[in-house]
């Protein structure tokens, strides 16, 4: 054997002893219980079945509630696992995103758009409302919408509704 073959086996067997000292900084897992109030969950890793103790459901602006059960993803920060936090998951009950005072809630029964202002399924729904009892000036005087329009109307509000929480 060559001086270089066993150099770089020499090498290669320190570099692979120091990787191993490195903590994992990401690990997948399944999620065990989850605490909504305090935005935490307990974790069991897949390959150690370690448990992750107050994992936290989001970093910023973004929160998961995780479905008991499920694989996720966590990750470490500063490679340690007492601050952990959720990087994703395979199924998900909620996903709220925020930006400022405007929210979006992503859920099994539908969207929640809002800010402090408003919110998206209260203004469809009174537009929609407003529209089937809408009277329509012409020049012969007041109108309203055919019964076949305001049907329709009707049918388009409950499927817009329906998109929402």
């Amino acid at each position: 054997m060559s001086a270089g073959t066993n150099i770089e086996k020499l090498k290669d067997l320190l570099d692979g002893r120091a990787k191993r000292q490195i903590p994992n900084q990401v690990s997948w897992g399944t999620v065990s219980a989850i605490d909504w109030d305090k935005k935490q969950c307990t974790v069991v890793g897949l390959v150690d079945e370690l448990e992750y103790y107050g994992v936290s459901l989001g970093v910023g602006n973004r929160l998961i509630k995780p479905v008991i059960g499920t694989r996720c993803l966590i990750g470490s920060i500063l490679n340690q696992e007492a601050d952990t936090y959720l990087i994703d998951v395979e199924e998900y009950e909620e996903k709220i995103y925020t930006s400022g005072k405007n929210e979006l809630h992503i859920t099994k029964d539908g969207f929640v758009i809002k800010n402090d202002k408003a919110d998206i399924k209260s203004i469809l729904k009174e537009a929609f409302e407003q529209l089937m009892v809408a009277k329509i000036l012409t020049p012969s005087g007041p109108g309203n919408f055919s019964p076949d329009d305001v049907t329709k109307f009707g049918e388009l509000k409950t499927d817009v509704l329906n998109l929402f929480k």
